[in-house]
């Protein structure tokens, strides 16, 4: 198997999960399967938050602020997706 067909199958399984996350049977709010796609989107699209936060800071001279704010809120991000990711087949206990 060449890294075409790997990226490729690891691409299908990614939009899978996405799909499943996003389905009826996943409309409960604490869902395995809705926290394993939260988990997912996370990890895929969390680094958008650098490119997001300086796009909206009020003041054109804060850029670089939000740069350096974009790149914590993608930290953040990243390690709550691999964190429910981790932990999907852990229940979230009722208050």
């Amino acid at each position: 198997m060449n890294k075409y067909h790997i990226f490729s199958i690891v691409a299908l399984i990614l939009a899978a999960v996405m799909l499943l996350s996003v389905s009826a049977e996943c409309a409960v709010e604490n869902s395995p399967l809705r926290k394993l796609g939260r988990g997912a989107l996370n990890i895929i699209f969390g680094w958008f938050e650098v490119i997001l936060q300086p796009a909206v800071q009020e003041n054109p001279y804060d850029i670089f602020l939000g740069f350096f704010k974009g790149f914590g809120c993608a930290i953040g991000r990243t390690a709550a997706g691999v964190y429910d990711l981790a932990t999907f087949p852990i229940p979230i206990p009722a208050d």
